[in-house]
C-alpha cells in the first residue's frame, strides 16, 4: 500500500519562475517543459524544451515548434519549492495528530461534561442544574 505523505514527498509543491536567461537556463536546469509566451501575448506549454543557437526548440501539442528568441516575451519553468513542501508535510502531520488525539479523547470521554434531564439516562452522565423556568411546553 502506498502512503499519502510518501506520494506527496516524491511530487511535492512547485513554484513558476519567469526564466531571465532561456539559453543558460534549459541548459542548466534540462526542465521537461516550460512556458513559452511570444510578444503577440500567445502562449504554449513547450516539451523537451532546447537552445539552438537564438532559437528554442521542442515539441508543442505534440508538433515540433521554434521560437526565435527575438519573438520570445518570457519564458517561464516549474521547479521544486523544498520549503513549501516541507510546511505542507508539517502541516499534515501536525493535523493527523490533532485528529488522532481528538478521537482517542471523544473516544475515552465520550459523555464527560454531559448532563442529563428529567428522565433520560446516560452512563457516567451527571444530572444538570438548573439555570431557572424550564423553557419547555
Amino acid at each position: 500500500m502506498v502512503r499519502p505523505w510518501l506520494i506527496l514527498g516524491m511530487v511535492g509543491c512547485r513554484n513558476v519562475v519567469t526564466v531571465a536567461s532561456p539559453v543558460g537556463y534549459l541548459a542548466a536546469h534540462h526542465p521537461r517543459a516550460v512556458w513559452v509566451v511570444a510578444h503577440d501575448g500567445v502562449a504554449v506549454l513547450m516539451t523537451d524544451p532546447r537552445a539552438r543557437g537564438d532559437t528554442l526548440v521542442g515539441t508543442v501539442a505534440g508538433a515540433p515548434a521554434a521560437f526565435p528568441l527575438p519573438d520570445v516575451a518570457v519564458v517561464r519553468a516549474s521547479e521544486p519549492a523544498p520549503a513549501r513542501t516541507a510546511e505542507l508535510v508539517a502541516t499534515l502531520g501536525a493535523g493527523a495528530i490533532l485528529a488522532a488525539a481528538l478521537a482517542i479523547g471523544f473516544d475515552q470521554h465520550a459523555v464527560a461534561g454531559v448532563c442529563v434531564g428529567p428522565g433520560q439516562v446516560v452512563a457516567n452522565a451527571a444530572p444538570c442544574q438548573s439555570l431557572g423556568p424550564s423553557l419547555a411546553p
